[in-house]
């Protein structure tokens, strides 16, 4: 089955049309985004633009070209320009390291890799714990409860150990009171993993490879789990996630790739800009 994610989505633009209309300024908050020349960069700041209307936030992209060098000048620029709100780096190049920490503070809608300030780690990883609790109400039949109250006791499988998700995530769940929170990655025993997995409640893959779940589990061993699919593949021209929800749906329920948590995430990084443009991003 396939996890509807449009209520959640529209919570977040929804924040961020609110938080711009009480700013009462004279303009939107504007988001600028740095980007390279491929076509998921442009496709990703074409969404963020398409969702921004909604969410009364003017989102404007600069491709870049050249070396890391190039990146950072253009990030120091953009620091000090009072007109932009939130800077948000998408598919930098691998020399440019710990792109997050050259955005100033009070610009970063996307969240560091990870930081002992909440609210402030990686906005992938928040949106999948945002996720995990609304999809955990829906379940449950909750009139309302936190996230903590949602998560408290889940037990959590991430395949993954990467600074977006897997590392931040863990830190999260726990948080939010998660029974466990384990990351596998290559190096995990596959006999370990499948028991993980059989046993878990929620499996979170975000490894960008189709083929990771098959190395712990075989599609017809996997039963009544909730699986964040946070992976990004592109295959035929088209993008897809990491579980393919024709072989792993059955009484499982999947998150959709697009429109999943590449979604929240989108709309949470617009959210996070109208708070910037009010100051909350400290």
């Amino acid at each position: 089955m396939i996890a509807d994610l449009t209520t959640l989505k529209n919570r977040y633009l929804e924040q961020a049309s609110l938080t711009w209309r009480d700013r009462q300024t004279h303009r939107a908050p504007c988001l600028t985004c740095l980007h390279n020349d491929t076509p998921e960069a442009k496709a990703y700041v074409k969404a963020l633009a398409k969702n921004g209307e909604t969410a009364c936030v003017t989102v404007d992209a600069i491709c870049v070209s050249g070396s890391h060098t190039k990146w950072r000048e253009i990030i120091e620029s953009l620091n000090s320009n009072a007109d932009v709100d939130g800077i948000l780096v998408v598919s930098p190049p691998k020399d440019l390291q710990n792109y997050n920490s050259l955005i100033a503070d009070n610009k970063n809608v996307e969240g560091n890799d990870f930081d002992d300030r909440v609210d402030r780690v990686s906005v992938t990883a928040q949106s999948i714990v945002e996720t995990i609790a609304f999809l955990r109400q829906k379940e449950t039949r909750a009139v309302k409860g936190s996230n903590q109250e949602l998560i408290s006791g889940l037990n959590v499988v991430i395949l993954g150990y990467g600074k977006a998700v897997g590392k931040p995530l863990v830190y999260l769940l726990m948080r939010n009171h998660a029974g466990s929170a384990v990351a596998l990655h290559q190096y995990t025993s596959p006999t370990f993993g499948k028991s993980l997995i059989e046993n878990c409640d929620v499996v979170v893959c975000a490894t960008g490879d189709q083929h990771a779940m098959r190395f712990f589990v075989h599609p017809d061993d996997l039963h009544g789990k909730t699986i964040i699919d946070a992976g990004i593949n592109e295959v035929d021209g088209k993008i897809q996630g990491d579980v393919d929800p024709d072989v792993w749906g059955g009484d499982n329920l999947i998150t959709p790739v697009p429109g999943g948590i590449g979604a929240i995430t989108t709309a949470m990084i617009l959210r996070n800009t109208a708070w910037a443009a009010k100051g909350l991003l400290i």
